[in-house]
């Protein structure tokens, strides 16, 4: 093997390397471009705003993997360079609702919610790692990691009309307003470019967007080591990525680790991992440290999540027997004991190649303790029925319609109880109704 085919070799190992380690920050990039700043989308969100979603996910919502149904979003991208941003929560009575506020690692900094600031509400300001002062007398202080910054917050509903206009009217009172606004004074320099990531023009464009924002949220000192080697390849050095100075075979060798590194993301999201009776436990976390492949796999699978105390969930990729879901047979599963939880649970449906809410004629995606109608057993127990077909008509009050082919399904709590976050509440075995052929 000549130099240039070891040059290739390396590229190869360090670009699937650099891909595992970058796909959560250029994950959050990516969505942040599409939300905030494309202007072909025609909105005007911009940085340091918030986007209320106004209604319930449905399967056209594909701004993150993995949505819920159980509540409305509201979405904030932060750039705190040149100073805090205040974030303002007003009172609200009688309704859970979280605010987690995470970095550009994906690390939770911070969930803001009843347990935390009450039904009162608060002013809180959002410090970036760079800047140095005091703040004024009444704001509460979150510092932040990174310079750019994440908010998706999540308010409680029950889905009819009327309580999502209430939800809307409480979206209307999220603020977020710079310090120099909030306090009279003089604004710094904000100019801060947000270039298009232009991530599917060519794989190799990860690799250069990853650059640029290691550049914008410098590493942890826990990852110096690993980074430094990404020098190999042209990200973190003296001069921005440049793919035109590698050699043709080190740039294919790029681009081949990235889609190497997306299948391998895709295999790990969905395959039987450590389960009971089909079950994986989702183990929400707020900081990853270096499980750099644990972070992205999570994030593969669903971007902008909580931590352990706001949400605790399980996925199913796969039946009792071990078998992968698919919408050619029936299913039922039948709860003696719902998730245990203070706010809410659910359990929702998606197919299992973008992992976004299925469409079905009833437009039900999840079924939990806040949708009409259902029915329990003589017993007190919950049977909910998994099938693409129209089942019976007493047989619909509980019915999670699925798509032709294949799913996954996933049981969400929010503010779960301890029996649930210490593992002592088990979710129970989806049985396959149809025959085996």
């Amino acid at each position: 093997m000549d130099i240039d085919d070891h040059d290739a070799a390396l590229a190869h190992s360090l670009g699937l390397q650099a891909f595992v380690y970058g796909f959560a920050t250029v994950e959050l990039y990516r969505v942040l471009w599409n939300e905030a700043v494309d202007p072909d989308r025609g909105h005007d969100d911009g940085i340091n705003r918030f986007h209320h979603v106004r209604d319930v996910a449905t399967p056209a919502d594909t701004f993150i993997p993995s949505p819920n149904n159980d509540t409305l979003y509201s979405t904030a991208w932060l750039d705190l360079t040149a100073e805090p941003v205040v974030l303002s929560i007003p009172p609200i009575p009688d309704r859970h609702y979280w605010f987690p506020v995470g970095d550009f690692y994906h690390d939770i900094v911070a969930t803001l919610d009843r347990r935390a600031i009450g039904d009162r509400g608060a002013d809180i300001a959002l410090v970036g790692p760079s800047w140095s002062g005091d703040l004024p007398d009444g704001l509460g202080r979150v510092d932040v990691s990174t310079p750019m910054a994440w908010i998706l917050a999540r308010t409680l509903t029950d889905g009819t009309d009327d309580d999502i206009a209430q939800v809307n009217r409480l979206q209307d009172g999220y603020d977020l307003t710079p310090l120099s606004t909030w306090t009279g004074t003089a604004p710094p320099d904000t100019t801060v470019d947000h270039p298009d990531p232009a991530l599917d023009s060519d794989p190799i464009r990860f690799f250069a967007v990853l650059d640029d924002l290691l550049r914008r949220n410098p590493p942890r000192p826990a990852d110096a080591g690993l980074v430094s080697t990404f020098g190999h390849i042209g990200i973190g050095r003296s001069a921005p990525f440049d793919a035109t100075t590698l050699s043709t075979a080190s740039a294919d060798a790029l681009r081949h680790a990235h889609g190497v590194g997306r299948a391998l993301l895709h295999a790990r999201s969905s395959a039987s991992r450590r389960t009971v009776d089909g079950w994986s436990p989702v183990l929400l976390t707020g900081t990853f440290g270096t499980r750099y492949l644990y972070r992205a796999t999570f994030e593969y699978l669903g971007l902008l999540h909580g931590d352990e105390m706001m949400q605790a969930a399980f996925s199913s990729f796969v039946d009792a027997d071990g078998e992968r879901y698919h919408g050619s047979h029936r299913y039922e599963v039948r709860f003696e004991t719902p998730p245990p939880a203070e706010a809410c649970w659910s359990l929702t449906m998606y197919d299992d190649e973008r992992f976004l809410l299925v469409d079905n004629e009833i437009d039900r995606y999840s079924i939990g303790d806040r949708t009409p109608g259902l029915r329990s057993d003589p017993d007190g127990s919950l049977t909910v029925r998994l099938q693409h077909e129209r089942p019976a008509d007493g047989e619909v009050a509980n019915w999670l319609p699925t798509p032709s082919d294949g799913f996954y399904i996933s049981i969400r709590a929010f503010d779960p109880s301890p029996e649930l976050r210490e593992g002592r509440w088990k979710p129970p075995a989806v049985r396959r109704l149809d025959p085996t052929t």
